[in-house]
């Protein structure tokens, strides 16, 4: 798809994967990195072939790691996929839950990292140095005292082709063949910016140094933002989710028109993610959707704000700890926001906004948008941020793109585009 003069692709997971794997058959690829927290691959299934591929390639170019898998490997380990896509953590003899699938899962897992050793590289989260305190002491001032459950959590692919072109997908699926769930991915098929920045992200010799974060501009107004942990910095909120709450209530940012300040008004916000909001983000979704002059706020914008469901059925709303979570937004959205039940399980991450002055923004990647889990622990996260972009912009068209995927995908109502395009 050509939008003025970026170029773009909205795919859904399993299109995304079938096309890296149709590169590498073919020989077109002469390079391929891509990135995933999780690895798991029954036999006879598309993501075992992209990684047989994977394999050969790598043969072909005689180990020369042009071809490699990145992954956490201890979170890989600590976790097991069950029948229905869903992640659990792996606590040995006393896990006694579903013990039989999880143990069978668990050797998946095993045969997987033993089947595809020579392309698998190990990524742990990334953390911000400071040599003044010791590692117990970052936890403790940041506020972060389960960093031992964070996860290298990006999901990226770099492609290049002999003749010269490089891609960069961004994506929110796992390598997993059990992920049966909606999954997108968004690729930049020729941009150098955003694949050096990319593979910077995911290379182990990569030093993070002082920074909390990293920001890679692509093109004005749109760019890709990468979080890291935030040991030494109590308080601080991840880099995507300041940007989050940012689009969601804009107050701070003001305008300069007919000689006063005049704020911009966010008038349609969608959040699309496998969780429910919750903590500062559920705060601000509520103000935002509060009509002007109601509620304990005194009032927000009256904006249309929608947060689609998983299904009923579905473990995030099932699950015990989940239960919490979903009860806790029940109990703090407010009258104003709009919720449904999607009609399939979804592991897609977009937050849309449209303002009063016809711009639009997006935040598209692996951030899920959980503040709760953001206070605990801070995983290392890529997205995409697309910034107040106007018809006729670079980036406008990627945010229409993503909103008919979204309907193609039944994410959301075809309604619910025409009324956020207005």
């Amino acid at each position: 798809m050509l939008y003025n003069m970026m170029q773009f692709l909205i795919e859904t997971h399993d299109e995304y994967i079938k096309r890296l794997t149709g590169k590498l058959k073919t020989g077109e690829a002469a390079s391929l990195k891509i990135s995933s927290m999780n690895l798991f691959a029954r036999e006879d299934t598309p993501i075992y072939e992209f990684l047989e591929e994977m394999k050969r390639a790598d043969s072909r170019a005689e180990g020369s790691g042009a071809f490699r898998v990145i992954f956490d490997k201890a979170q890989a380990n600590r976790t097991a996929v069950m029948p229905d896509g869903h992640y659990t953590l792996r606590l040995g003899f006393w896990d006694l839950y579903l013990w039989r699938k999880k143990m069978k899962a668990s050797r998946i897992r095993k045969k997987t990292q033993k089947d595809f050793a020579s392309i698998l590289v190990d990524l742990p989260p990334r953390y911000r140095e400071i040599k003044a305190l010791p590692g117990f002491w970052r936890k403790f001032m940041s506020g972060h005292l389960f960093q031992f459950l964070a996860a290298m959590h990006i999901k990226v692919a770099v492609v290049q082709d002999y003749d010269g072109v490089i891609s960069t997908s961004i994506a929110n699926g796992e390598l997993s063949s059990e992920s049966r769930q909606n999954n997108l991915a968004l690729t930049l098929p020729n941009d150098r910016l955003a694949a050096e920045f990319a593979l910077e992200m995911i290379d182990p010799a990569t030093e993070i140094g002082y920074r909390n974060y990293a920001v890679q501009e692509i093109v004005p107004k749109i760019r890709l933002v990468a979080d890291f942990g935030n040991y030494g910095s109590p308080g601080e909120i991840s880099k995507i989710h300041q940007l989050a709450e940012s689009m969601i209530n804009p107050s701070r940012e003001s305008k300069y028109k007919d000689g006063r300040m005049q704020n911009i008004a966010p008038t349609n916000i969608i959040l699309v993610s496998q969780y429910v909001p919750s903590g500062t983000l559920l705060k601000s979704l509520r103000l935002t959707a509060t009509p002007k002059g109601r509620g304990a706020e005194g009032g927000g914008f009256g904006a249309r704000v929608v947060v689609p469901l998983q299904p009923k059925r579905d473990y995030r709303r099932r699950g015990t700890g989940f239960r919490v979570l979903f009860a806790n937004f029940t109990r703090h959205r407010g009258k104003h926001i709009i919720t449904f039940d999607r009609p399939m399980p979804s592991h897609v991450k977009c937050l849309l906004a449209r303002y009063d002055d016809g711009s639009v923004s997006m935040i598209f990647g692996s951030d899920n948008f959980d503040s709760t889990a953001d206070s605990f622990y801070r995983n290392t996260e890529l997205s995409l941020h697309v910034d107040r972009v106007f018809p006729g912009e670079d980036g406008y068209g990627m945010v229409v793109a993503m909103l008919g995927k979204l309907v193609e995908t039944r994410e959301i109502p075809k309604a619910e585009m025409e009324k956020f395009l207005g």
